[in-house]
Parts: C-alpha cells; structure tokens; sequence
C-alpha cells in the first residue's frame, strides 16, 4: 500500500501543449512518462510512454546488432567505452544528469511504477563477459579493417 501513496505523491504536472518529441503525438494523463533517476529525481519525460516501450523493448539488441554491424572505428570505440546497457537511456527524450541512470518509470497508461532495465539486457558477470566478447571482438575487428586499407 504504501508503494501506490509513494507512486502517486511522484506525479508531475504535463503542460498542456506537451507533445512527444518522437513520435509528435499529444501527451496527456494516459500517455505521459515520468522517469526516476538514479539521483533520486522524478522528471517529465519528452516521449510519450510508447515511444519509451519502444526503447525498453529494443534498445538492448539495437546495442548488439550496432556492435557487431558497424564499420566506423569511432561508432565501434564509442559502443563498446559505454558497455552493454543495463537501463533505457536517451539523452533527448529522457536527460539524465552526468553519471546518472533512470532507476525507474512511471506510464500514464496504466497508472503504474516500473522497472527502467531494458528487455534481455545483462548484469553483473553475464554483462561482464558480453562486454568483455565485444571488446576482443572490436580489436579483432579493427585490426581488420586497418588490414583491409
């Protein structure tokens, strides 16, 4: 019980010209996103709580098809620096402050708090041994492409 007094005392005010600023719809009562960061902050997010479904649901195997796909040595430096990622991230429509995750979220649509860790991502050594693979993967894949120039 105490969950649900905690959930509503978080809710913020939406303006009323809110609008998603990724799929341009209007955000109101049943499609907003609030998100906690790890700072413990509840922020208004600048995408509707599909558009951020979308990111939970996708993000983590975005990361692992970019990984192994790209040809560009900085986009590979710059994925593999950041390691798998564990929580939805999006520095437009869900701005977090340095060093800083969302911890949780919170859907209009059905009124409920909710985990911010993205589907099939991993943690602890199971994530460790991911990052690990792509970093031997990455150098495998430079010297690669340094041989091919």
């Amino acid at each position: 019980m105490a969950a649900a007094s905690s959930a509503s005392s978080t809710r913020l005010a939406i303006p009323a010209d809110k609008e998603c600023t990724c799929c341009f719809e209007p955000v109101n009562g049943d499609s907003v996103c609030e998100y906690k960061t790890s700072g413990g902050a509840w922020l208004l997010g600048n995408y509707c709580c599909v558009c951020v479904q979308y990111l939970v649901d996708n993000q983590f195997a975005t990361y692992k098809k970019s990984v192994e796909a790209s040809t560009c040595k900085r986009e590979l430096t710059a994925l593999i620096t950041a390691g798998p990622p564990i929580y939805v991230s999006d520095k437009l429509g869900l701005p977090v402050g340095e060093g800083e995750h969302i911890s949780a979220l919170y859907f209009g649509s059905d009124k409920k708090e909710r985990s911010s860790r993205l589907t099939g991502a991993l943690e602890g050594e199971e994530r460790e041994k991911l990052w690990e693979f792509y970093r031997a993967f990455s150098s495998s894949k430079m010297e690669q492409a340094d041989d091919d120039s």
